[in-house]
């Protein structure tokens, strides 16, 4: 377990001023070592999504077949258990909650299991997770970096996901993820975000900054449409202070994303190529590049956008695909998808 230490200072901002580097087409030439980084943290608007997810739904493939009495698991720990091999609801001292849910599938990643560890095993990527706070907090992880900001970010419909300090912090903890990479030896970057809600704080974050309908970014039958009231009013309450890229970020981003929106950042200030997988981390990609113009030559995206929302966040930064002629490790990397949506 390594631990970042979190202490605020006069220039937490100051290296946001960077230009990015000069873009350069050798740099894409060879994309291997590659560094893979998982950005954890909960978020409070996902409270507002479960509330309206009936229990049929809820308890679907879990085993359970009534609502769980007084002294056992309450709201959505049945959530834990779809596909973890309980046949029962989990009694005291097990899994409880879906506030231990990002927990759990944190330290699974961080044994290389799970849906991340096994993308970085199929990559041959340098792999890190980083801790910016669970609603589940469980203390220190083994393999975990630990930047704790709090027990998930604030319900973005009530208040800004973060305070000043929480977003310099979730900044500082992407920048030194992606200058460790560079330190590493990685010629790639790939950042991915792990978080009950990040999908729906994603989605406000997008329709900030695109300025559409945030229901235009969703399909029909989207999961994400039960919060979709919650979007709405986090947009209303904050509207009037969106106007800039970094209160977007701060009042509606939360700590992986804003972890992310660093990563992309120190990236292009480095000269280190990102590839862009996935609808987080192209809503974050798109947040660096309203703050560093510059930082979009230095991504590609990776697969086609699953969503309307993905489509329309790709289209609005003006992205290059990879291709298989961009580099040695490229068919290997092209033809793998991450979803941690």
């Amino acid at each position: 377990m390594y631990l970042v230490k979190c202490h605020r200072n006069s220039r937490d901002f100051e290296w946001l001023k960077v230009p990015a580097a000069i873009p350069s087409t050798e740099a894409w030439a060879v994309l291997d070592p590659v560094r893979l980084v998982l950005f954890v943290g909960d978020h409070g608007v996902a409270d507002e999504a479960l509330a309206a997810t009936p229990w049929a739904e809820k308890t679907a493939g879990s085993g359970f077949s009534r609502k769980p009495g007084r002294g056992e698991a309450q709201g959505c720990a049945e959530q834990k258990t779809a596909g973890s091999g309980f046949s029962r609801k989990p009694g005291r001292g097990e899994a409880q909650g879906c506030a231990e849910l990002t927990s759990v599938r944190m330290g699974e990643a961080a044994r290389g299991a799970g849906p991340i560890g096994r993308a970085a095993r199929t990559l041959g990527a340098e792999f890190e997770v980083v801790n910016l706070g669970t609603a589940g907090d469980v203390g220190p992880v083994a393999g975990v970096t630990n930047c704790y900001l709090g027990p998930g970010a604030a319900n973005l419909a009530h208040s800004p996901s973060m305070t000043e300090y929480q977003i310099a912090r979730a900044l500082a903890a992407g920048r030194h993820a992606a200058e460790r990479a560079r330190l590493g030896g990685a010629r790639l970057f790939i950042g991915q975000a792990l978080g009950l809600g990040n999908t729906l704080a994603a989605t406000a974050l997008a329709s900030a900054l695109l300025d559409r309908d945030p229901e235009s970014l969703l399909g029909p039958g989207d999961p994400v449409l039960r919060g979709i009231g919650a979007v709405r009013r986090g947009l209303g309450l904050h509207g009037g202070n969106l106007g800039s890229a970094y209160e977007a970020l701060r009042r509606l981003g939360g700590f992986d994303l804003a972890a992310l929106t660093g990563a992309c950042l120190a990236c292009a200030h480095m000269g280190l190529p990102v590839r862009v997988d996935g609808y987080l981390s192209a809503v974050a990609a798109l947040a660096a590049a309203r703050l560093c113009p510059g930082s979009r030559d230095w991504m590609r995206f990776s697969r086609t956008a699953a969503g309307m929302g993905h489509r329309l966040v790709i289209e609005a930064l003006g992205l290059r695909p990879f291709s298989p002629d961009l580099g040695t490790g490229q068919c290997r990397l092209g033809s793998l998808s991450i979803s941690m949506r």
